[in-house]
């Protein structure tokens, strides 16, 4: 059997049309064997849509998640399936991750002040309706992990 670590860093640039998408946020899902998907938020990237995700990054949210929501989630270190999907947040997310924080915003498991910064990458975003969201990644270390990026449309 393969052993698999997640990457020591991601290196993430948001596009939209070839163009860099200020800051953007991204989801990072890690698939498993058994019980759910993490999915896992991180941005806001720097005004030319790059954002640096570190392995402590993705262990630290996963944590956040188990303690949270312990009985939905298997431990990583037995049942992920070594792939790390990462996609840009686009329109529909951000009105779901606003959805999200309405019900467990009071958790502390967001970051501070994360409808004002979602609302104003909405804003940006609705000015580029009918394209899509692209991001390019790159990243370090991670034996046995198969990283996917995907698009997707802005709306």
């Amino acid at each position: 059997m393969t052993s698999r670590t997640l990457p020591t860093e991601l290196h993430l640039v948001v596009l939209t049309s070839g163009k860099p998408v200020p800051n953007a946020w991204i989801a990072i899902t890690l698939p498993m064997r058994y019980k759910n998907p993490y999915r896992l938020l991180f941005g806001p990237g720097s005004d030319d849509g790059v954002l640096t995700v570190l392995r402590v990054d993705v262990e630290r949210e996963v944590s956040k998640v188990r303690d949270l929501f312990l009985m939905d989630y298997s431990d990583p270190a037995a049942s992920w399936t070594g792939e790390l999907i990462v996609h840009p947040l686009n329109r529909s997310d951000i009105a779901n991750v606003l959805l999200a924080y309405d019900a467990f915003g009071a958790t502390g498991f967001y970051p501070v002040g994360l409808p004002s910064m979602l609302t104003e990458l909405d804003e940006v975003l609705s000015a580029h309706e009918g394209e899509s969201l692209d991001v390019e990644v790159t990243h370090t270390g991670g034996e046995g992990v198969r990283v996917i990026a995907s698009s997707r449309p802005i709306d």
